[in-house]
């Protein structure tokens, strides 16, 4: 289960940090040597990736990742984690931060919830009904029928005068 969480962990920062849809690489002002794989290769292993991560936190010192862990832990308790990771200043350095304690799980693999719009600790997203079920889905429905409607009523009113 470990593996595959790596894997897909791997394959996600691969493919989000690492990469821009034409297959060159965006620079990373927190950490300009940052490592660019090739969404095309294979991912490296979970040694290689921690063997990679810790030249970041070599290079960032003990005492600031220290720092920057205790703040994502508080914003992962406090709810706060998706505008600490998009902090428009430290974000680069808090998405590096979050990616260097997922290799080693030492935190929890954060997700967004499409529902609430926050991101929330993979699996504890509560169960969640049929689409059509929800207040959405209700109102969605709802709106199609009365468009139907308003459209039939036009349709026979213009094939009633023919």
């Amino acid at each position: 289960m470990a593996s595959l969480t790596f894997l897909a962990f791997t394959v996600t920062i691969a493919s989000i940090h690492f990469q821009t849809a034409n297959a060159e690489c965006l620079r990373d002002e927190d950490w300009p040597e940052k490592p660019c794989f090739d969404v095309g290769s294979s991912a490296p292993s979970d040694a290689e990736l921690r063997q990679i991560w810790n030249k970041y936190y070599e290079m960032k010192g003990q005492a600031w990742m220290e720092m920057k862990k205790a703040e994502m832990d508080k914003a992962i308790n406090d709810g706060t984690f998706g505008d600490w990771l998009s902090d428009p200043v430290k974000g680069s350095a808090n998405k590096n931060v979050y990616a260097y304690y997922r290799v080693y799980d030492a935190v929890p693999n954060m997700v967004l919830d499409p529902y609430s719009g926050n991101y929330v600790v993979q699996g504890s997203e509560p169960p969640r009904g049929e689409w059509y079920t929800s207040t959405m889905g209700i109102a969605a429905i709802i709106g199609m029928g009365a468009v139907a409607a308003v459209a039939s009523f036009f349709v026979f009113r213009k094939a009633g005068r023919k």
